[in-house]
């Protein structure tokens, strides 16, 4: 176990540690650095967007970009159990194994010349497995170790859009898109920190399946409505849609507010894993969801996320109770420089009847430094600190603890 601890810990070292020129800057203009590979790396970078352009100009103007996301996760815990998942977890639940967590392919095009366009995001890796074991593709989720568990493939996104010539304009989008809800995205490496919040892992849906239309008001306001099959259902497994709404405001460049909310009839997903019959009738699920973002200087950055859900008749023990759940983020980021910046993350969740995660209550403390070594290539060091108001995380081969620690590393490379 130890000697693995210092293999691994020497590889991540020489990965994101290599010191390259001080003196070498990139073709976007970041300022020297002590650890910049821009006269390595970044040579690549600007081979890999020449190669780029020349791709996308023979496809008519279809763009292609995507990244590749490698990350570590060691648990103080040690949990030993079966799989030796970290507890409390949607993703990144291997305990102490290197992993390609994403390789994402993005095919697009815009509405400029058609009249229509079209966006196609495929992940490969070990997100796309859990982001399929979350998804109802058939009419039962799949199990590890149950029925199968999931390919290491997944149909992220996959949409039209066009927009109606009605005022300034409807853009309207049909097919399968992420969520309108929380401050958080399933490429971490879009995210302040490594790990995920508890409210996006438990409180938000990740993607729907439907229609929604979108209309810019002002520079200052916009709305968008939609109707789908419900929460990470490209399969209506109720035969009833859900509706979603989103109301953004933009006070200036430094300042944001949206509002989204989402109804309908869904089932719980513990029925499908158990294998239970679909719900036809379905329990009517609401959420509502609040994102502001603040930048009150060109370094600092505070972001601010709260989540309230409620759903009908969950089943417990022997009968049935409403349930709600509250979740909450906030989140500081300050770039030292245009190089190096830190993310600090507190997220809290509680569930009155553990429908969603845990009869209980769940904290989260986050501490997240990141580097750019170029423009594109970003090693990121994180520990987060969770803590649960009952014994919730695995540790050791068969206990079970009221917190746990863990650590991670992360390399990101964008193209």
């Amino acid at each position: 176990m130890r000697e693995k601890i210092v293999k691994v810990g020497l590889f991540l070292a020489v990965l994101f540690w290599v010191q390259g020129p001080v003196y070498a800057q990139d073709a976007k203009g970041l300022a020297p650095g002590w650890f910049s590979l821009d006269s390595t790396v970044g040579v690549v970078d600007k081979k890999i967007e020449e190669g780029k352009s020349a791709v996308e100009k023979a496809l008519f103007g279809i763009k292609i970009s995507g990244f590749w996301d490698v990350s570590y996760h060691y648990s103080f815990n040690n949990p030993i159990n079966g799989a030796d998942d970290i507890t409390g977890r949607a993703f990144q639940q291997d305990h102490n194994e290197i992993n390609l967590d994403s390789f994402k392919l993005v095919v697009e095009k815009d509405e400029k010349d058609w009249g229509v366009g079209f966006r196609i995001d495929a992940n490969f890796g070990r997100t796309a497995e859990f982001l399929r074991e979350a998804t109802l593709w058939g009419s039962k989720f799949q199990t590890p170790g149950v029925n199968g568990g999931e390919p290491s493939v997944e149909l992220q996104q996959a949409f039209l859009t066009t927009t109606i010539p009605s005022g300034k304009g409807i853009q309207v989008t049909g097919g399968k898109f992420v969520t309108l809800h929380g401050a958080e995205v399933i490429e971490s490496k879009d995210n302040p920190n490594i790990s995920y919040s508890f409210p996006f892992y438990f409180a938000i849906p990740l993607t729907h399946t439907g229609v929604r239309g979108k209309y810019v008001f002002t520079d200052m306001i916009d709305l968008t409505l939609g109707v789908n099959t419900g929460w990470d259902n490209p399969r209506d497994n109720n035969n009833q849609p859900s509706y979603e709404g989103r109301l953004g405001f933009t006070f200036s460049d430094k300042y944001t507010l949206a509002v989204a909310w989402m109804a309908g009839p869904e089932w719980l997903t513990g029925d499908a894993r158990n294998n239970q019959p679909r719900d036809r009738i379905g329990r009517n699920r609401a959420l509502l969801d609040v994102v502001a973002i603040a930048k009150p200087t060109s370094q600092l950055t505070f972001i601010f996320n709260y989540d309230y859900g409620t759903e009908d008749q969950v089943p417990v023990g022997d009968g049935r109770r409403d349930t709600h759940w509250n979740g909450l983020a906030a989140y500081a980021i300050y770039g030292w420089t245009d190089r190096f910046s830190t993310a600090v993350r507190g997220d809290y969740i509680s569930d009155s009847t553990g429908s969603r995660v845990l009869h209980g209550r769940l904290w989260g403390l986050t501490l997240t430094p990141a580097y750019k070594f170029t423009e594109k290539l970003i090693g990121r060091a994180e520990y987060r600190h969770e803590w649960s108001s009952r014994n919730f995380f695995s540790k050791g081969r068969t206990a079970t603890d009221k917190d746990q620690g863990i650590f991670a590393l992360q390399a990101t490379y964008a193209f």
